[in-house]
C-alpha cells in the first residue's frame, strides 16, 4: 500500500529581535552600534576588542558578559582608579576563585568591603 505524503508548509523564519552584542550581552535593535554600552558591531572593532582580550576579568554588576581584558589594560584600569582595592578580578593566577587586587581571596560570604577590613 503506498501511501502520498503532503509536504507541511514553509515554516516562517523566526523575527529577529536584535542582535547580542559580544561586549555587554544585550540583545540591541540597532544592527550596527549596541543600545547599552554603544559598542560598534563592525568587523574591524569585533577584531580591535578581541585582540585586546586576554584572561583577567573584573567583577563587574552592570556588565556581567564584559569579555577579560589584558594585563596591561589591567594595569591601566588601575592607573585610572577604576579597579580599587575594593574590586574582585580573577586571572590566570588565581584559579577559579575571585580575588581582591592585594592577593586576598574572597570569601564568598563576605562583601568586598568587609573583606577589606580584615588586618593582613
Amino acid at each position: 500500500m503506498c501511501v502520498a505524503r503532503t509536504r507541511p508548509p514553509n515554516p516562517t523564519p523566526p523575527q529577529i529581535r536584535g542582535i547580542l552584542c559580544p561586549y555587554c550581552g544585550n540583545i540591541s535593535a540597532d544592527p550596527r552600534r549596541c543600545d547599552r554600552c554603544s559598542g560598534y558591531f563592525d568587523p574591524l572593532s569585533r577584531q580591535a576588542t578581541q585582540n585586546a582580550m586576554g584572561p583577567w576579568y573584573i567583577r563587574d554588576l552592570t556588565a556581567p558578559f564584559r569579555p577579560g581584558c589584558s594585563y596591561e589594560t589591567l594595569r591601566d584600569l588601575i592607573r585610572r582608579g577604576k579597579i580599587t582595592r575594593e574590586s574582585i578580578i580573577r586571572g590566570p593566577t588565581h584559579g577559579s576563585s575571585g580575588t581582591l587586587p592585594d592577593g586576598r581571596p574572597q570569601s564568598p560570604t563576605c562583601s568586598a568591603s568587609a573583606t577589606t577590613a580584615l588586618p593582613r
